[in-house]
Parts: structure tokens; sequence; C-alpha cells
């Protein structure tokens, strides 16, 4: 099911804000990642994102969702895209119906 999302990441010399559409089983899979942005933060501006706490529910009505949706309203940063990256590349896997950091043996 989907719902709207917004972030807001407050760092030393920078900030990420969004606010999109993510579906809540992807939200609750990835909530107990923590990783560090950089490359949206420029050289030497990192970012620690920890999705239980800087990602929040804004709704998951279904009608305010689809219109959403449907004007294409998302904006800003949306850290699931940077976790979907790494998914591509195997940093995460998933472990007991939760994402986790990809230890190479």
């Amino acid at each position: 099911m989907d719902a709207i999302y917004k972030v807001d990441i407050e760092g030393y010399y920078s900030r990420l804000t969004g606010i999109f559409v993510e579906t809540k089983e992807f939200v609750e899979m990835s909530s107990e990642l923590v990783f560090i942005e950089s490359e949206m933060t420029g050289k030497y501006q990192e970012v620690t994102v920890r999705i239980e706490r800087d990602v929040v529910l804004v709704t998951d009505d279904p009608t305010a969702v689809n219109i959403f949706q449907t004007y294409d309203m998302k904006v800003g940063y949306n850290p699931f895209d940077t976790i979907r990256n790494y998914l591509y590349d195997e940093t995460f896997c998933e472990k007991d119906g939760k994402f986790v950091e990809y230890v190479h043996e």
C-alpha cells in the first residue's frame, strides 16, 4: 500500500528535505537502515540518514496518495532511491524481512 512520506535531515553544513510516495512495506523493510549520504550534499558534507528517525508518514489516505501521484507532486530528496541503488549493487541484502548491510565474506 502506498503512502506519502516526508524527510527533513539536517547536517552540519547542509539539509536534505523531500516529500514522496513510497510503499509502506518497503519503508518497513528499510526501517533499521542507517547510511551516510554524501553525493547529494557535496564534498565533505556528509549527512547521516536514519530511516526510522528521519522518515515520517504524512498520510496513507488513498485519495490523497492518488492525487499526489496523479499530479507528480514529489519534490526533493527520497532516501529510498539511494537504498534501491545500493540494492542493485548488493550493498544491502534482505534478512528476516528487513534490509541489512551486506557483508562480503
